[in-house]
């Protein structure tokens, strides 16, 4: 690197010190061949990337992870370009387990580029308008200066997690749109519009085709479209031995997130392996909820917030990147903005603005209006909400799948009348999921008891994913009703 900058953009005036300083014309000739040697190895069979790759893995928060999202990101993008259907089933690396290729310039660039995305996707979730526990000071968020960087890298893991699961599940849910490209792509548009559920019954025919479309698929269904991203993301989370060890000494010491669930008794969570102790459990539901949250909130985020008309401004430009709920590849611009105070402190906020790729269909819309008019059971009779949204499908196979558990049958319900008018929305809003559990005036039971349900999730200074789900064991009644379930996303 140092021989390729000096022999073709080096100063002049910094070559000449240079010379000028050497005594003799060895000294001069040895200097020559230095710099062109040095630049020769540099770019031989790509070692200089591998040096950078060795100090960045070191210091950039989840370089592997990052690393990981821009293959398979390329992997989507390439079959996209190809008119292509992405893979359906991703085989997603494992480098806490096998060796693989270290990256070239155009994948180093990407992971720096998806560093930086990173960051101020974690200062939106840092400054944003979240829950947050009670001790901390109406002008601190979202944890105390000394401790942030803890908070800090529980996001930004969750946030690599969430693209990267976001990305293997691209081709399982656009599967339909390629299928359709010949006799169906405009029927489905114009029966998606304005999020309308009307579907023709020759529609449903065709897209409960596709098992992801399917309200109630079979377990070998599931087990071929989610059981690859959900093992990796078991193994991912199970291979972070400190995050296990935290929560094995919670419970060692009857403190924090593992507090209310031996006071409780009938914790809902069991690793369904067999393999692990129950503080693993809560490890591995905690993380799959963070997840869903950051796959939710990143989405919402994204979608919001725009640069329409301050282009100008642009600083960033990361794409593709996969959104959530989406299910495509897009374009993200974004820019560091020091015109906003907060609270009379100059701070950096990231505003998102999208380009999309060329479907002519709307995912989102397709899915809500299979879930209201596919004639399957999709309410539960108990409480009258929704069951889970077919974005969501993962969530619930990797909840039952790994710790035998499912989402509480209120859950999804839906208020249009309340100011938070669903109980996801409410759990979306509590960023106190992330939130620190060791500090010692925090508490998940305060005087009226401890939090069991969605609609208790405010009163926790932090959570642990549980508070929303049930046992797995349980078979609750289902009907089925034509109307659209989905809430609405909303600004946070």
């Amino acid at each position: 690197m140092a021989g390729h900058f000096l022999a073709r953009s080096g100063p002049p005036e910094l070559l000449l010190c240079i010379l000028q300083l050497l005594e003799s014309p060895r000294d001069i000739l040895s200097f020559a061949l230095t710099c062109r040697f040095m630049s020769e190895v540099w770019h031989a069979n790509g070692a200089g990337y591998t040096v950078v790759w060795r100090l960045w893995s070191r210091e950039i928060p989840y370089a592997e992870e990052g690393l990981i999202l821009v293959r398979a990101t390329r992997v989507v993008a390439d079959a996209e370009q190809k008119g292509e259907l992405p893979p359906k089933r991703m085989k997603l690396p494992r480098p806490w387990a096998d060796k693989h290729p270290g990256p070239n310039a155009s994948e180093l660039h990407a992971v720096w580029q998806m560093h930086h995305y990173t960051e101020a996707l974690t200062l939106c979730f840092e400054m944003g308008n979240y829950k947050y526990p009670k001790d901390l000071p109406w002008d601190v968020q979202p944890e105390k200066a000394s401790r942030v960087a803890e908070w800090r890298d529980g996001v930004q893991r969750a946030i690599y997690r969430s693209l990267i699961i976001t990305t293997a599940l691209v081709g399982a849910y656009t599967e339909p749109l390629f299928e359709a490209q010949e006799s169906h792509t405009e029927q489905l548009s114009t029966s998606t519009a304005n999020n309308k559920p009307q579907f023709s019954s020759q529609l449903l025919k065709f897209v409960h085709g596709f098992p992801i479309y399917k309200l109630q698929p079979t377990q070998d269904d599931q087990n071929q479209l989610f059981g690859s991203p959900a093992q990796w993301l078991l193994e991912h989370i199970l291979a972070d031995t400190k995050s296990r060890k935290a929560m094995e000494e919670r419970f060692e010491n009857s403190c924090g997130r593992a507090k209310e669930c031996q006071s409780r008794g009938d914790c809902p969570l069991k690793l369904s392996s067999g393999k692990g102790s129950h503080s693993d459990a809560h490890v591995v539901a905690l993380e799959i909820m963070r997840v869903l949250w950051m796959c939710e909130n990143i989405t919402r985020k994204v979608t919001i917030k725009n640069l329409r008309g301050k282009e100008d401004k642009i600083m960033h430009n990361i794409g593709p990147v996969a959104l959530f709920g989406k299910f495509s590849l897009w374009a993200i611009d974004y820019t560091d903005s020091a015109d906003a105070g907060w609270f009379g402190t100059q701070f950096i906020s990231s505003f998102f603005h999208m380009q999309g790729n060329n479907y002519k269909s709307n995912i989102e819309g397709l899915l809500e209006c299979v879930h209201a008019c596919s004639g399957e059971p999709n309410y539960f009779e108990a409480s009258g909400a929704p069951t889970t949204p077919l974005r969501l499908k993962f969530f619930e196979y990797c909840l039952r799948h790994h710790v035998s558990a499912a989402f509480c049958d209120d859950f999804f319900i839906n208020d249009p009348s309340a100011l938070i008018n669903s109980n996801l929305d409410n759990f979306l809003y509590c960023a106190t999921l992330f939130s620190l559990d060791d500090e010692e005036t925090r508490q998940r039971i305060d005087e009226e008891g401890p939090v069991h349900g969605s609609a208790d999730l405010l009163i926790a200074d932090f959570l642990d994913g549980s508070e929303v789900l049930a046992s797995s064991a349980s078979s609750p009644t289902l009907y089925y009703d034509r109307k659209s379930p989905s809430p609405t996303y909303h600004q946070n």
